[in-house]
């Protein structure tokens, strides 16, 4: 009687039926990962190699003690001496019945002697600096205003002495904040910045009279 050994046989067949198995799990895996892919680059574009960021420039250097640096302009000073060694200021416009009066003053601020003998030239200009249209100034506020205004007579000023120029006008329309002022015959003109503004143009007669000493009464 022969004996059949079916162990071997048995081993066998389980050997072959697990590498199928793993075979197929991997090839299931790899069909997974193939699928992940695929929905995350439908397109198959090759993923970017990142570039390296690029190294942040060197410092740099603090100066040294030997450097020199431009020096800083200093701003000039609001209460600082023109150069023609004058100044000119406006002070409040009066007003009453449609008339209007302002003082301009100029004040010797130098150090050397400074003679007036006439008028100043007078141009006023618009809110451009420009010229206004259809003003014109005269010498004199009688054209304007009832009354004697002060003649012509020379005088020289001492550093801190000043004279005064009385101004006229009837009220209009057009308003500027600007006068052009040409103290004597060959100065520099000067742009005066008038706080009240003028409200002179645009047709109409600007009057003024001679320079004249100025006489501070507050202290006598």
């Amino acid at each position: 009687m022969s004996v059949i050994r079916t162990r071997p046989v048995l081993r066998s067949a389980l050997g072959a039926l697990a590498a199928v198995v793993l075979l197929a799990g991997t090839t299931a895996a790899c069909g997974l990962g193939a699928e992940i892919d695929r929905e995350r680059n439908p397109e198959r574009r090759p993923t970017p190699t990142p570039t390296p960021p690029s190294p942040s420039p060197p410092p740099m250097p603090a100066p040294t003690a030997g450097l020199e640096l431009p020096p800083t302009p200093e701003a000039p000073s609001p209460t600082g001496c023109p150069a023609s060694g004058v100044r000119l200021t406006s002070e409040p416009v009066q007003g009453a019945m449609g008339l209007r009066m302002m003082t301009l003053t100029l004040t010797n601020c130098g150090s050397k002697p400074y003679t007036l003998d006439g008028y100043p030239s007078l141009t006023v200009l618009d809110e451009s600096e420009e010229p206004m249209t259809g003003v014109q100034a005269v010498q004199g506020t009688e054209a304007v205003t009832a009354g004697d205004s002060a003649r012509p007579a020379r005088l020289t000023l001492r550093t801190g002495e000043s004279a005064i120029s009385n101004l006229a006008w009837r009220m209009n329309s057009e308003w500027t904040p600007y006068l052009r002022v040409v103290p004597r015959p060959g100065d520099a003109p000067v742009t005066v910045h008038i706080p009240d503004r003028l409200d002179i143009g645009p047709e109409n007669r600007l009057g003024m009279s001679a320079w004249h000493q100025y006489e501070d009464r507050s202290t006598s």
